[in-house]
Protein backbone atom coordinates (compact mmCIF):
# COMPACT_ATOMS: atom_id res chain seq x y z
CA UNK A 1 0.00 0.00 0.00
CA UNK A 2 2.68 2.30 0.91
CA UNK A 3 3.94 1.79 -2.66
CA UNK A 4 1.29 3.11 -3.90
CA UNK A 5 0.77 5.97 -1.88
CA UNK A 6 4.70 6.79 -2.81
CA UNK A 7 4.06 6.39 -6.83
CA UNK A 8 1.24 9.02 -6.69
CA UNK A 9 3.86 11.57 -4.76
CA UNK A 10 6.25 10.95 -7.39
CA UNK A 11 3.85 11.18 -9.91
CA UNK A 12 2.04 14.42 -9.06
CA UNK A 13 5.26 16.15 -7.10
CA UNK A 14 6.08 17.91 -10.30
CA UNK A 15 2.76 17.98 -11.72
CA UNK A 16 1.01 20.25 -9.03
CA UNK A 17 -1.51 22.03 -11.48
CA UNK A 18 -2.63 18.45 -12.82
CA UNK A 19 -3.25 17.48 -8.96
CA UNK A 20 -5.11 20.58 -7.99
CA UNK A 21 -7.23 20.00 -11.11
CA UNK A 22 -8.00 16.36 -9.72
CA UNK A 23 -8.69 17.50 -6.67
CA UNK A 24 -11.32 20.20 -7.32
CA UNK A 25 -13.15 17.94 -9.53
CA UNK A 26 -13.56 15.63 -7.14
CA UNK A 27 -14.40 17.50 -4.73
CA UNK A 28 -17.28 19.30 -7.36
CA UNK A 29 -18.58 15.68 -7.79
CA UNK A 30 -18.44 14.54 -4.35
CA UNK A 31 -20.66 17.83 -4.04
CA UNK A 32 -22.82 16.92 -6.01
CA UNK A 33 -23.38 13.32 -5.06
CA UNK A 34 -24.12 15.30 -1.48
CA UNK A 35 -26.83 16.97 -2.53
CA UNK A 36 -28.71 14.21 -4.72
CA UNK A 37 -29.19 12.43 -1.13
CA UNK A 38 -32.93 11.86 0.43
CA UNK A 39 -32.90 11.88 4.01
CA UNK A 40 -35.99 9.69 5.25
CA UNK A 41 -37.71 12.14 7.79
CA UNK A 42 -40.76 9.84 8.40
CA UNK A 43 -40.32 9.53 12.07
CA UNK A 44 -42.84 6.32 12.57
CA UNK A 45 -39.65 4.73 10.16
CA UNK A 46 -37.71 4.36 13.82
CA UNK A 47 -40.41 2.52 15.27
CA UNK A 48 -39.56 -1.23 15.46
CA UNK A 49 -41.23 -3.36 12.78
CA UNK A 50 -42.58 -1.56 9.63
CA UNK A 51 -45.72 -3.52 9.86
CA UNK A 52 -46.68 -3.46 13.48
CA UNK A 53 -49.97 -1.73 14.91
CA UNK A 54 -48.37 1.18 16.40
CA UNK A 55 -46.76 2.30 13.00
CA UNK A 56 -49.82 1.74 11.64
CA UNK A 57 -51.94 3.61 13.97
CA UNK A 58 -49.50 6.81 13.67
CA UNK A 59 -49.79 6.27 9.78
CA UNK A 60 -53.37 5.90 9.63
CA UNK A 61 -55.53 7.53 12.54
CA UNK A 62 -57.45 10.03 10.78
CA UNK A 63 -57.29 11.94 14.77
CA UNK A 64 -53.64 11.79 15.16
CA UNK A 65 -53.33 13.66 12.12
CA UNK A 66 -55.37 17.02 13.03
CA UNK A 67 -53.72 20.26 13.59
CA UNK A 68 -56.07 22.31 16.17
CA UNK A 69 -55.55 25.91 16.06
CA UNK A 70 -56.71 28.11 19.16
CA UNK A 71 -57.26 31.82 18.62
CA UNK A 72 -57.90 33.98 21.88
CA UNK A 73 -57.66 37.53 22.67
CA UNK A 74 -54.13 38.97 23.62
CA UNK A 75 -55.22 40.50 26.27
CA UNK A 76 -56.36 38.23 29.40
CA UNK A 77 -57.61 40.65 31.26
CA UNK A 78 -60.43 41.67 28.52
CA UNK A 79 -63.55 40.96 28.67
CA UNK A 80 -65.15 38.34 26.09
CA UNK A 81 -65.40 39.29 22.40
CA UNK A 82 -66.28 35.96 20.53
CA UNK A 83 -67.35 38.55 17.52
CA UNK A 84 -63.91 39.88 17.09
CA UNK A 85 -62.30 35.82 17.46
CA UNK A 86 -65.18 34.89 14.70
CA UNK A 87 -63.90 37.92 12.37
CA UNK A 88 -60.79 36.95 13.02
CA UNK A 89 -61.25 33.09 11.86
CA UNK A 90 -63.37 33.88 8.99
CA UNK A 91 -60.33 35.47 7.27
CA UNK A 92 -58.17 32.78 7.95
CA UNK A 93 -60.72 30.82 6.66
CA UNK A 94 -60.24 32.45 3.23
CA UNK A 95 -57.07 32.57 3.39
CA UNK A 96 -56.23 28.88 3.76
CA UNK A 97 -58.46 28.02 1.35
CA UNK A 98 -56.37 30.38 -1.78
CA UNK A 99 -53.99 28.40 -3.73
CA UNK A 100 -50.90 28.52 -1.39
CA UNK A 101 -52.34 26.53 0.87
CA UNK A 102 -55.28 24.25 -0.69
CA UNK A 103 -52.40 21.73 -1.36
CA UNK A 104 -51.75 21.44 2.23
CA UNK A 105 -55.21 20.94 3.92
CA UNK A 106 -57.09 17.88 2.90
CA UNK A 107 -61.20 18.77 2.65
CA UNK A 108 -61.91 20.10 6.36
CA UNK A 109 -65.29 21.27 7.65
CA UNK A 110 -64.33 24.37 10.04
CA UNK A 111 -68.03 25.45 10.78
CA UNK A 112 -70.44 23.31 11.89
CA UNK A 113 -73.00 23.96 9.85
CA UNK A 114 -76.84 23.62 10.36
CA UNK A 115 -77.43 20.90 8.22
CA UNK A 116 -74.80 18.87 10.47
CA UNK A 117 -77.34 18.18 13.77
CA UNK A 118 -80.17 17.04 11.21
CA UNK A 119 -77.73 14.22 8.74
CA UNK A 120 -76.62 12.93 12.24
CA UNK A 121 -80.35 12.76 14.14
CA UNK A 122 -81.15 11.47 10.96
CA UNK A 123 -78.15 8.66 10.99
CA UNK A 124 -79.21 7.57 14.18
CA UNK A 125 -83.18 7.35 13.39
CA UNK A 126 -81.92 5.27 10.93
CA UNK A 127 -79.69 2.72 12.64
CA UNK A 128 -82.11 3.14 16.06
CA UNK A 129 -82.10 -0.67 16.60
CA UNK A 130 -77.86 -0.59 16.88
CA UNK A 131 -78.00 1.89 19.69
CA UNK A 132 -80.66 0.33 22.08
CA UNK A 133 -80.66 -2.79 24.06
CA UNK A 134 -83.40 -5.52 25.61
CA UNK A 135 -83.92 -2.62 28.46
CA UNK A 136 -84.78 -0.48 26.08
CA UNK A 137 -87.10 -2.43 24.35
CA UNK A 138 -89.33 -2.58 27.51
CA UNK A 139 -89.69 1.05 27.60
CA UNK A 140 -90.62 0.71 24.00
CA UNK A 141 -93.06 -0.99 25.17
CA UNK A 142 -94.55 1.54 27.59
CA UNK A 143 -94.12 4.14 25.08
CA UNK A 144 -96.49 2.49 23.03
CA UNK A 145 -99.42 2.53 25.69
CA UNK A 146 -102.75 4.39 24.08
CA UNK A 147 -102.39 6.56 27.27
CA UNK A 148 -98.67 7.36 26.71
CA UNK A 149 -99.10 7.80 23.24
CA UNK A 150 -102.01 11.00 23.44
CA UNK A 151 -99.97 12.80 26.37
CA UNK A 152 -96.84 12.30 23.34
CA UNK A 153 -99.41 13.56 20.69
CA UNK A 154 -100.55 16.53 22.99
CA UNK A 155 -96.97 17.68 23.70
CA UNK A 156 -96.22 17.44 20.27
CA UNK A 157 -98.97 19.95 19.18
CA UNK A 158 -98.15 22.41 22.05
CA UNK A 159 -94.48 22.60 20.40
CA UNK A 160 -95.80 22.40 16.73
CA UNK A 161 -97.31 25.59 17.51
CA UNK A 162 -94.83 27.26 19.06
CA UNK A 163 -92.00 29.37 17.53
CA UNK A 164 -89.68 25.80 18.36
CA UNK A 165 -91.93 23.69 16.14
CA UNK A 166 -90.06 25.71 12.96
CA UNK A 167 -87.44 24.11 13.77
CA UNK A 168 -88.87 21.06 15.13
CA UNK A 169 -91.03 19.96 13.37
CA UNK A 170 -88.89 17.02 10.88
CA UNK A 171 -87.84 15.69 14.53
CA UNK A 172 -91.37 15.39 15.33
CA UNK A 173 -92.67 13.91 12.36
CA UNK A 174 -89.72 11.25 12.49
CA UNK A 175 -90.29 10.04 16.11
CA UNK A 176 -93.63 11.20 17.61
CA UNK A 177 -93.58 9.26 20.68
CA UNK A 178 -89.61 9.70 20.91
CA UNK A 179 -88.05 6.63 20.46
CA UNK A 180 -84.93 7.83 19.55
CA UNK A 181 -84.09 9.70 22.69
CA UNK A 182 -83.69 6.29 24.08
CA UNK A 183 -80.45 6.12 21.67
CA UNK A 184 -79.52 10.11 22.47
CA UNK A 185 -79.24 9.40 26.40
CA UNK A 186 -76.80 6.68 25.62
CA UNK A 187 -74.63 9.06 23.73
CA UNK A 188 -73.77 11.13 26.29
CA UNK A 189 -71.26 9.06 27.76
CA UNK A 190 -68.94 9.97 24.80
CA UNK A 191 -69.20 13.87 26.26
CA UNK A 192 -66.11 14.37 28.83
CA UNK A 193 -67.55 17.51 29.87
CA UNK A 194 -69.96 20.69 29.13
CA UNK A 195 -66.97 22.94 28.82
CA UNK A 196 -67.48 24.27 25.35
CA UNK A 197 -70.40 25.54 23.34
CA UNK A 198 -71.32 26.85 19.23
CA UNK A 199 -71.34 30.33 18.51
CA UNK A 200 -72.12 30.99 14.78
CA UNK A 201 -71.11 27.59 13.60
CA UNK A 202 -67.39 27.74 15.74
CA UNK A 203 -66.46 25.73 18.86
CA UNK A 204 -66.21 28.54 21.77
CA UNK A 205 -64.97 27.41 25.29
CA UNK A 206 -67.51 28.03 27.78
CA UNK A 207 -66.00 30.78 28.90
CA UNK A 208 -66.03 32.37 25.36
CA UNK A 209 -62.19 33.45 25.66
CA UNK A 210 -60.77 31.09 23.38
CA UNK A 211 -61.99 29.78 19.78
CA UNK A 212 -61.10 26.38 18.55
CA UNK A 213 -60.38 25.35 14.78
CA UNK A 214 -59.53 21.74 13.45
CA UNK A 215 -57.57 21.58 10.51
CA UNK A 216 -56.79 18.37 8.42
CA UNK A 217 -53.50 17.86 6.55
CA UNK A 218 -52.75 16.34 3.73
CA UNK A 219 -49.70 15.15 4.37
CA UNK A 220 -49.39 12.83 7.41
CA UNK A 221 -47.42 14.06 10.51
CA UNK A 222 -44.00 11.81 8.96
CA UNK A 223 -43.92 13.96 5.75
CA UNK A 224 -41.78 16.56 7.70
CA UNK A 225 -40.36 18.20 4.83
CA UNK A 226 -43.62 19.00 2.86
CA UNK A 227 -45.22 20.31 6.45
CA UNK A 228 -42.45 22.31 7.49
CA UNK A 229 -43.33 24.37 4.30
CA UNK A 230 -46.96 24.56 4.89
CA UNK A 231 -46.16 25.71 8.93
CA UNK A 232 -44.17 28.25 7.75
CA UNK A 233 -46.81 29.55 5.46
CA UNK A 234 -49.29 29.40 8.41
CA UNK A 235 -46.75 31.54 10.61
CA UNK A 236 -46.73 34.44 8.28
CA UNK A 237 -50.41 34.32 7.61
CA UNK A 238 -51.03 34.35 11.48
CA UNK A 239 -48.06 37.18 11.70
CA UNK A 240 -50.21 38.95 9.29
CA UNK A 241 -53.77 38.76 10.27
CA UNK A 242 -52.45 39.30 13.71
CA UNK A 243 -51.05 43.22 12.58
CA UNK A 244 -54.07 43.45 10.75
CA UNK A 245 -56.20 42.96 13.71
CA UNK A 246 -53.60 45.37 16.02
CA UNK A 247 -52.10 42.41 17.96
CA UNK A 248 -55.23 41.85 20.00
CA UNK A 249 -55.80 38.51 19.04
CA UNK A 250 -53.34 35.34 19.62
CA UNK A 251 -53.39 32.42 17.38
CA UNK A 252 -51.44 29.13 17.88
CA UNK A 253 -51.43 25.63 16.51
CA UNK A 254 -50.58 22.24 18.04
CA UNK A 255 -50.73 18.76 16.81
CA UNK A 256 -48.94 15.59 16.48
CA UNK A 257 -47.94 17.23 12.74
CA UNK A 258 -46.44 20.24 14.47
CA UNK A 259 -44.13 17.89 16.84
CA UNK A 260 -43.43 15.75 14.21
CA UNK A 261 -41.41 18.83 12.07
CA UNK A 262 -40.61 20.56 15.35
CA UNK A 263 -38.34 17.34 16.14
CA UNK A 264 -36.99 16.43 12.46
CA UNK A 265 -35.71 20.38 12.58
CA UNK A 266 -34.24 19.61 15.70
CA UNK A 267 -32.63 16.38 14.48
CA UNK A 268 -30.92 17.94 11.89
CA UNK A 269 -29.36 20.60 13.69
CA UNK A 270 -27.86 18.23 16.24
CA UNK A 271 -26.55 16.02 13.80
CA UNK A 272 -25.25 19.63 11.69
CA UNK A 273 -23.18 20.51 14.59
CA UNK A 274 -22.12 17.02 15.57
CA UNK A 275 -20.58 16.67 12.39
CA UNK A 276 -19.45 19.98 11.99
CA UNK A 277 -17.52 19.76 15.29
CA UNK A 278 -16.10 16.25 14.46
CA UNK A 279 -14.82 16.67 10.70
CA UNK A 280 -13.07 20.03 12.48
CA UNK A 281 -11.33 17.94 15.14
CA UNK A 282 -10.48 15.05 12.96
CA UNK A 283 -8.88 17.84 9.98
CA UNK A 284 -7.42 20.01 12.93
CA UNK A 285 -5.64 16.27 14.16
CA UNK A 286 -4.48 15.74 11.18
CA UNK A 287 -2.95 18.82 10.62
CA UNK A 288 -1.12 18.87 13.96
CA UNK A 289 -0.19 15.10 13.49
CA UNK A 290 1.16 15.77 9.69
CA UNK A 291 2.32 19.60 10.18
CA UNK A 292 5.83 18.66 9.14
Amino acid sequence: MEGFFHFLFTFFKDKRILFFTIVIITGFAAAFLASEITLEEDISKSLPGESDKTSRILKQSKFTNKIILNISLHDTLESAEPEKLIAFTDDLIDSLQNKNFIRFIAPTTFKISDSLLEDVMYSIYENLPLFLNEEDFHKIDSLILPETIDRSLKKNYKTLISPAGFILKNYILQDPIGIRSLALAKLKQFQPDDGYEIIDGYIFTRNKRNLLLFINPVNPPGETLQNAVFFTNLDKLLEYLSAKNGYNINAEYFGSAVVAVGNAEQVKRDITVTLSVAIIIILLFIGWFFRN
